[in-house]
Order: C-alpha cells, then sequence, then structure tokens
C-alpha cells in the first residue's frame, strides 16, 4: 500500500502490517524530522540538535570553553572594589578572604546580643542536671540549651528524652539564626563533598549555574535553581543508606514537594559511575521545565 512522507511529501509504498507505525520515507527524513535548529550561545551560529535529547547549548566544544572563560563583574560588598568571577560563581560577594571574614562577621554581629551574650550581667539562672541531678548556673542565653552541669554529665545521659531536647533546642537556635547552620557556614568556606564537588563542576561544564546550600524553608540542599524551583540532593552511602534516615529523607522530600519545588536526588554511586547522565537529567529537566513556562 502507498503513503506519504510527513517530512518530504514523497509517496512510499509499505506493506499492510506498518500502516499504522510508518511515517517516512527513508531514514534520512526520519532524521531531518528529528532534528531543530538552534542558535550558538556564543557565536551565534545556527546548528541542528535532536529533539528529546541533551539539547546543547553550543555549536561546538570550542564555542563552550571560550564562553566557560567569561568572566563577570562584581562589586565588593565590603570594600566596594570591583573584582571578576567566572560563571559558575555568580553568587561571590567579596573580593578576598579578608573581605569575606569581614562580611561574616558583619552578619554574625548582633546575634548574641544583649540577654543573648555570654557576657550579659543580667545574672545567672539556677538549672537542675538532667543526669545527675545537682544544681548549676547559667547565663540566661543558655537556658534552652544548658541542661546537664558539666561535659561528664552530657556525655553519661544517653537517654532519648535528653537526645531529643538537646536536638530540638539546636534545630531552634539554627531556625532563628540560619547563618550558625553547619551547612551554611562550611559552604562559606567553600567546603564539599567529593560527589558535591563532581555534580557541580559538571554542572558547570554545561553551562547550568546552580546555588549551593540553599535553604529552602527550613532545609538546607545541596545545590537549587530558585528560578525554577528545582532542587538536588547528592545523597552519600554511608549516612543514607540507614533506615531511620532513609525515613527522614522521604518525610523531608514530600515536605519540600508540598512548597511546589522539585527535588531531584542522585545517590552516590550514580554520581561516580556516570556524572555526566546526572547532569544530563538536571539539565533535560531544566529544559522541560522552560518548555512548560513558554
Amino acid at each position: 500500500m502507498e503513503k506519504t512522507c510527513i517530512t518530504s511529501g514523497g509517496a512510499f509504498q509499505i506493506i499492510p502490517a506498518r500502516k499504522g507505525t510508518a511515517k517516512f520515507c527513508s531514514v534520512k527524513c526520519k532524521l531531518k524530522d528529528h532534528r531543530v535548529e538552534k542558535k550558538c550561545k556564543f557565536c551565534g551560529k545556527n546548528f541542528e540538535v535532536i529533539k528529546g535529547k541533551n539539547e546543547r547549548k553550543y555549536c561546538s566544544r570550542k564555542c563552550s570553553a571560550e564562553d566557560f572563560k567569561k568572566r563577570i563583574a562584581k562589586v565588593c560588598e565590603i570594600c566596594g572594589t570591583s573584582f571578576e568571577v567566572q560563571q559558575y560563581a555568580i553568587s561571590a560577594k567579596y573580593c578576598s578572604i579578608k573581605c569575606r571574614n569581614q562580611g561574616i562577621s558583619k552578619k554574625m554581629k548582633g546575634v548574641f546580643a544583649g540577654k543573648k551574650s555570654p557576657s550579659f550581667k543580667g545574672g545567672k539562672i539556677k538549672k537542675k542536671c538532667a543526669y545527675c541531678g545537682k544544681s548549676f548556673e547559667v547565663f540566661p542565653y543558655r537556658n534552652h540549651t544548658a541542661n546537664h552541669c558539666s561535659i561528664p554529665c552530657s556525655k553519661l545521659d544517653t537517654s532519648k528524652e535528653t537526645i531529643e531536647k538537646i536536638a530540638k533546642s539546636i534545630k531552634k537556635l539554627q531556625e532563628e539564626n540560619p547563618t550558625l547552620h553547619p551547612n551554611y557556614i562550611l559552604s562559606q568556606k567553600g567546603h564539599e563533598t567529593q560527589i558535591e564537588k563532581l555534580v557541580r563542576e559538571e554542572l558547570t561544564r554545561r553551562g547550568l549555574s546552580a546555588e549551593r546550600q540553599y535553604k529552602l524553608d527550613s532545609y538546607w540542599v545541596d545545590f537549587a535553581f530558585p528560578e525554577h524551583n528545582i532542587a538536588i540532593e547528592c545523597d552519600g552511602k554511608y549516612w543514607h543508606s540507614k533506615a531511620e534516615q532513609i525515613r527522614k529523607d522521604k518525610q523531608r522530600e514530600e515536605k519540600i514537594q508540598k512548597l511546589d519545588w522539585m527535588l531531584l536526588r542522585f545517590k552516590e554511586a550514580e554520581i561516580l559511575n556516570d556524572v555526566k547522565n546526572v547532569g544530563y537529567e538536571i539539565e533535560s529537566t531544566l529544559n522541560r521545565q522552560e518548555g512548560d513556562y513558554i
């Protein structure tokens, strides 16, 4: 029987069994239909890519490398000096380590002011040790965190109630002062795990700018694209393979989804074995989101 090619418009012959599947007269027409034209992000040259695949933004590796070398001008928030950074470091605020330390100190100023200050002269208050029962005195700012009269007592007290109480008080303190959270402090110092480094480098190679250690409600996520409401988590094998942590991760994911955010989780083995596929999945998700907004 005869059919019409949807690409060239020419007629071609097929057997009846292929009536519902045959659309093209040749492989050339099939490939042509699956390709779309794009404009190179760097040089502006038009080039073709396959639809539904990893739609590249550059016509060649040379253009990709040259665009990656481009630097962005920024102004230091402390000294006002102009400095340049690469595109992946667009969130940089300071021109040097000295200015960065001053900036962090400036943000921390007032966190322990007044009654929260260790040098507060309003007098100490009496408390009872949760382990030995001995009475001891503390400054008012430690009322919610100091539960033991000494370090040995705090180490010996392993009751579930005490552990939960300490964890709750620390969480409350970090929620009130996000800059005291370990994730924030470590990210300011440039600390990252091996798998986080691999993902960051892969995103940079693809020209994707993600925010590291992004605070989402009461949670901190490894990477985030706030403009797309997409968060990325890199799960290390040691911590995230435990039953209790798996349960917490599930609750965390449900709460993040209620905030109208999409959470992409990648296990350590996935990242170490094929980080390029991880990058492709992230980029594809971003492209689909962009397509939904158009």
